[in-house]
């Protein structure tokens, strides 16, 4: 993401930056796309070739039950998604960094007086420890984990419960998001949605 989009983002009295975690400003997603698979294979199941399509559309406690069901797998939906969280955690506090310039951009906004909110689809403090390890845990107003809430991103309600926690208004808030479902969730909203990309 260059200088230029951000001073057009000023330009526009942007007061509030929703921010997703992974894909966006943390290079995490090879490890999500194994996730599932690495999972089964664990338990000497030869995941499918459409396995991790459908899994991205999906948060992590539906693809847990999504897994438990479609390959019968004793332990219950729960312990599934518990043990997946546990194999992404370590992934946020030992493996995955920032993109290039992720945190230098962080940096510029929250200078210029934009209020940032870290709306995630991890474990809350996963995503905390990942923030701290990669030094923006001090930039974020606010992080929301929508495990917490009940509520994907899919739906536009978990994006107003962020802005209305963020306190920023509607028409200045800019939400950055690489998921197809999340985008279409937040763009029901209203708010600007803009899709980064940091080399």
């Amino acid at each position: 993401m260059s200088d230029e989009h951000f001073t057009v983002q000023q330009n526009t009295a942007q007061q509030g930056a929703i921010w997703d975690l992974d894909g966006t400003l943390l290079d995490s997603l090879a490890y999500w796309n194994r996730l599932g698979a690495d999972y089964l294979e664990a338990r000497g199941i030869c995941a499918p070739d459409d396995l991790q399509v459908t899994l991205d559309t999906m948060e992590l406690r539906a693809g847990a039950s999504y897994l438990k069901k479609r390959f019968s797998l004793p332990e219950d939906s729960d312990t599934v998604f518990y043990e997946l969280k546990a194999r992404i955690r370590r992934v946020y506090t030992d493996d995955a960094r920032f993109f290039p310039g992720a945190l230098a951009f962080l940096q510029r906004q929250h200078d210029a007086g934009v209020k940032l909110a870290l709306f995630t689809s991890a474990e809350g403090e996963a995503a905390r420890a990942s923030l701290e390890k990669n030094g923006a845990l001090h930039l974020f107003s606010c992080i929301v984990s929508a495990s917490d809430l009940n509520l994907d991103k899919s739906n536009p309600k978990a994006f107003l419960y962020v802005l209305e926690r963020l306190g920023t208004r509607l028409d200045r808030t800019v939400v950055y998001e690489d998921s197809k479902y999340a985008i279409q969730g937040a763009k029901q909203t209203g708010m600007t949605v803009i899709k980064p990309q940091f080399t």
